[in-house]
C-alpha cells in the first residue's frame, strides 16, 4: 500500500529506500522478507528507531519526522504481521527472528490497550524461547518482565508478582545482584507489591534498586529520581510520613 512522503516519516522512507523488496507482492519469505517487514514496523510503533535488527539512527535533524511516526500502531501492526507471515513461510516459526516479532505485536496490542491479546503474544513467545533457550537464559527473564509489565498495565496486581519475580531470579543469576537490568526489575516488582496494597513491603525493594541505580546511573539521573519518589511514596503508605518527607 502506497503512503507519500507527508504522511509519513523519514524513518520509514529511509527503511523502505533500503530495502524495496517488501514492495513486492507477496515479497520475500524467510528471514530477510521477515526483517524488511519487522524493520517498518518498527519505524511506525517507534519514534527513535527504525529497526533495531539494522541498527539505531539518531533523532538528529530528522527528530520532527520520527516524533511523527511514533504510535503509528496500526501501520505498525500491519508490517510486523507481514513479518510474521514471512518468516512461518521460510519455516522460521520458532526462530528468534519470530519471537522478536511476536514481542513487537505484542507490545503494540499493549500500547492501545488490548491485553489480552498482548499477553497471547508474550506467552506464545515465551513458549517458543524456553524450548529454544535454558529456562535461566536472560532472554527469557526479559520476556517474563514483558508479561509482567502488561499484567500491570491491565491492573491484575494479583498476577504480577510471579512474572517479575521470575525476571528477577534469572538477572541476579545471569548478570549479578547490581546490575542495572536487576535494578529495573526492582523496580517494576516494587510498584506492583505496593499496587497490590503492601507499601511495607514494596520499601526494601525499591531501596535496593535505587542504590544500584545511584551507583551505576548517577544520583543526578531522571530514573534515580522516578525510584526515589516511589520509595517516599510506598514509606509515606507504609504509615511514616516522617521518615517520607526527607525523600520527596
Amino acid at each position: 500500500m502506497h503512503r507519500s512522503s507527508s504522511a509519513r516519516s523519514h524513518a520509514a522512507d529511509h527503511y523502505e529506500a533500503r530495502f524495496p523488496g517488501h514492495r513486492r507482492k507477496g515479497g520475500a519469505s524467510g528471514f530477510k522478507g521477515g526483517e524488511r517487514r519487522r524493520g517498518l514496523g518498527e519505524c511506525y510503533r517507534n519514534g527513535d528507531t527504525w529497526g533495531r535488527s539494522r541498527g539505531r539512527l539518531p533523532l538528529g535533524q530528522h527528530g520532527t519526522s520520527f516524533q511523527r511516526a511514533a504510535g503509528r500502531m496500526k501501520d505498525a501492526e500491519e508490517w510486523f504481521r507481514k513479518a510474521l507471515k514471512a518468516q512461518e513461510t521460510g519455516g522460521l516459526t520458532s526462530s528468534h527472528q519470530a519471537v522478536f516479532v511476536m514481542v513487537e505485536l505484542g507490545e503494540c496490542a499493549q500500547k492501545v490497550g488490548r491485553y489480552q491479546e498482548a499477553e497471547a503474544w508474550f506467552q506464545r513467545a515465551l513458549e517458543i524461547e524456553e524450548a529454544m533457550l535454558e529456562p535461566a537464559d536472560v532472554q527469557v527473564a526479559y520476556s517474563l518482565r514483558a508479561m509482567g509489565k502488561c499484567k500491570q498495565e491491565a491492573g491484575k496486581f494479583e498476577e504480577v508478582e510471579a512474572w517479575f519475580q521470575g525476571a528477577l531470579r534469572i538477572k541476579e543469576a545471569k548478570l549479578g545482584p547490581v546490575d542495572v537490568h536487576v535494578a529495573y526489575t526492582l523496580y517494576q516488582l516494587a510498584l506492583s507489591v505496593r499496587r497490590a496494597g503492601r507499601p511495607g513491603d514494596a520499601v526494601p525493594l525499591f531501596e535496593r534498586a535505587l542504590e544500584i541505580k545511584e551507583a551505576k546511573l548517577g544520583p543526578d539521573d531522571v530514573r534515580v529520581g522516578y525510584t526515589l519518589h516511589d520509595l517516599a511514596v510506598s514509606v509515606r503508605e507504609a504509615g511514616r510520613p516522617e521518615d517520607a518527607e526527607p525523600l520527596f
